[in-house]
């Protein structure tokens, strides 16, 4: 259940990548980043219903204009309960033109997957390059169980123990309804006892 909210959450609210809202400083990634790499310059955050999505950023000052960024997404309702990274580190070639850096250079981990990806039929617009949470946030995770159980559980027999409650409280027969005040004993449409056995 915590994993079908989650990605529906994701699904619904399209997080986008690069979403410049309350742009702040940082200084440390949103993942277990490659010693090699420098510290972020700053990060973004988006909020919608059930997802979080964070973009941190940081450009190189030599001469290869080196590029790292890291896309975080937490999902979940109503505690965010999954999370997902996706990290990678390109760089401006003579012409201006992205080149992802190989994972073969000096400089590689790129990219950096901490999730699923989306079916490709599903990879367009702002669902694209986004991944599917499957890392778990324990606490939130938790919690979202255990209210999941509780109203599931409200859902499946709360509706027979508020039956049997109110006819237990107008002298009825718990299983049936039938009127019990003038009669001892066991019910005689059904056989069942004022206290429960037959």
């Amino acid at each position: 259940m915590n994993v079908a909210v989650a990605w529906g959450c994701v699904l619904v609210s399209r997080p986008r990548l690069g979403a410049a809202h309350h742009e702040q400083p940082v200084t440390v990634w949103n993942f277990k980043a490659p010693s090699w790499w420098p510290p972020p310059d700053f990060a973004s955050k988006e909020h919608k219903a059930g997802v979080s999505h964070q973009w941190l950023y940081v450009k190189t000052t030599d001469s290869s204009s080196r590029e790292f960024e890291t896309h975080g997404i937490s999902a979940g309702l109503p505690f965010r309960s999954l999370r997902s990274v996706w990290a990678y580190a390109w760089e401006l070639d003579g012409s201006d033109a992205v080149a992802v850096v190989e994972p073969q250079s000096e400089y590689a981990t790129s990219p950096f997957l901490d999730g699923m990806p989306l079916p490709s039929v599903l990879q367009h617009g702002d669902l694209k390059n986004t991944l599917l949470p499957v890392a778990p946030i324990w606490l939130g995770f938790l919690a979202n169980t255990l209210l999941y159980a509780a109203l599931a559980w409200c859902m499946l027999f709360a509706p027979g123990e508020a039956r049997r409650w109110r006819r237990r409280k107008r002298g009825a027969c718990q299983k049936c309804g039938y009127d019990l005040k003038r009669i001892a004993g066991v019910c005689p449409e059904c056989g069942r006892g004022r206290t429960g056995a037959r």
